[in-house]
């Protein structure tokens, strides 16, 4: 029986029913706009700021990020743990919402700050800001806002089409950081105080976002024989967590787009110190996510067609022509606009994770017998950590190898091929790797029967 009041049930409404417009858009304000707005805001800024402003050396940079998100990857075990036992009127994962907003909008302002402290305490006010940021904004709220995409439907048309939308929300948040961050922080005065004001502005509005998915969203679970995910213990859940084969796959899938995220932190370096453009930095930047808008909107039909799994696979084929386009000539505008747009346009595969990941859920369910929606999305949101981790620390890491000065007017030959490899080149290594592993990935032709055999069950266990 579907109870009133946004309540978390264990319900046998039918998996093919659909959601409604407010609810989609209310989705992907949080789990879109929200959760891209000041992520990507620290993925694309946090690198140049510490370097550039603060004056923290690359190399120790890239080693923040890197056992900050490792750190920050084990706390998601801890978090999944609680959203796992979590049982209130407001639902599983929804009330972490509510509560996280305000952290997470506080999070984001403090992290953009530059304290007047010797550089061991700027490299401590660093680390220490970071993941405060990580454990409210990106743990707590990150795993509640991806948890509610299993618990928000079962259908895999609606959960795509959930996914996309928010996917197009995301490309609309990452568009207003590119085009607006140094513009913004030149409004509010430019160096350390532009940026604290522009991103204490991101934050209010990110807890706004998670705030709206909160209100706007309600959370419908389907136990089968009356086991749910939290009526199981947690050693046991990780159990049947390590026994399914697709989550595996999909956590790979994951991992590889994830890491390429992490990369994009070299792409304010290329356009200031390769193509020498820094009155390009929003256009080009922002022009991927163009793509992505305009992807989304031509590519959606298409996987609605032929699938998640081949849809990911298109993906990382357009992602591979983007890169040979680029490397024609790496120093040539025009190729590096249209290479970016249509990186941008397939990048798809950034939305389709989510959906990868949903769909583990029924098929762990389907082979263990319970539920374990927080648990698989706090492993998966480890595995993301690590990933954009070592993303951003193989940045600082391919910097200082490459001897990098900040704000040098001109970088040496082997800087200038460091910041060229990370920003075209790896992007079609990744791409190859995760189109690998779409190949494996075959439930896209299991998932109707497992899903008729999850109704049958719950059919025979209801008096």
């Amino acid at each position: 029986m579907q109870e009133a009041n946004n309540l978390t049930t264990y319900s046998d409404e039918s998996p093919g029913s659909k959601i409604s417009i407010k609810e989609t858009l209310s989705f992907a304000m949080g789990n879109g706009f929200a959760m891209f707005l000041a992520q990507m805001g620290a993925i694309m800024f946090l690198t140049i700021f510490w370097t550039d402003v603060v004056l923290i050396p690359a190399a120790i940079v890239g080693t923040i990020f890197l056992f900050s998100r490792i750190f920050d990857g084990f706390t998601d075990v801890l978090a999944g743990a609680i959203i796992h036992k979590t049982k209130t009127r407001m639902g599983k994962a929804r009330p972490w919402l509510l509560w996280m907003a305000l952290p997470s909008a506080f999070t984001v302002s403090i992290l953009f700050y530059a304290p007047d402290f010797s550089l061991a305490g700027k490299i401590a006010y660093a680390a220490i800001t970071y993941n405060l940021f990580a454990f409210f904004y990106l743990t707590m709220g990150g795993i509640a806002i991806l948890s509610s995409v299993s618990l928000i439907t079962q259908n895999q048309a609606e959960r795509s089409k959930l996914v996309m939308v928010a996917m197009i929300f995301s490309a609309i948040a990452s568009i207003v950081i590119s085009a607006a961050t140094y513009k913004g922080i030149e409004v509010f005065g430019g160096g350390s105080r532009g940026y604290f004001l522009f991103f204490t502005i991101i934050g209010i509005i990110t807890g706004l976002g998670i705030l709206i998915q909160f209100l706007g969203t309600k959370e419908r679970a389907f136990a089968s024989a009356g086991k749910t995910c939290d009526s199981i213990p947690w050693t046991t859940g990780m159990k049947h967590l390590i026994k399914n084969k697709y989550w595996w796959i999909a956590n790979g899938i994951t991992f590889f787009n994830l890491l390429f995220v992490g990369f994009m932190a070299i792409n304010i370096f290329f356009v200031v110190y390769v193509l020498k453009r820094q009155d390009m930095v929003g256009p080009v930047m922002g022009l991927q996510y163009v793509g992505l808008i305009v992807g989304s909107i031509v590519l959606m039909p298409v996987v609605k067609k032929i699938g998640k799994r081949k849809g990911l696979m298109l993906s990382t084929t357009i992602q591979i022509i983007a890169s040979i386009i680029m490397f024609i000539e790496p120093t040539s505008l025009p190729l590096i606009l249209i290479g970016i747009f249509i990186r941008g346009f397939g990048s798809i595969s950034i939305g389709l994770q989510q959906s990868f990941l949903a769909d583990t859920v029924e098929y762990g369910e389907w082979k263990c017998g319970a539920r374990t929606e927080g648990l698989c999305f706090s492993s998966a949101s480890f595995c993301m950590k690590v990933a954009t981790g070592l993303g951003g620390a193989m940045v600082g890491w391919m910097l200082a190898w490459g001897g990098y000065v900040p704000n040098a007017a001109q970088q040496s030959s082997k800087a200038l091929s460091a910041i060229t490899f990370m920003f075209i080149g790896s992007l079609a290594v990744l791409a190859i790797v995760q189109f690998i592993l779409a190949y494996f990935f075959k439930l896209d032709n299991e998932y109707n029967d497992i899903l008729r055999d999850l109704k049958n069950r719950r059919e025979k266990a209801t008096p």
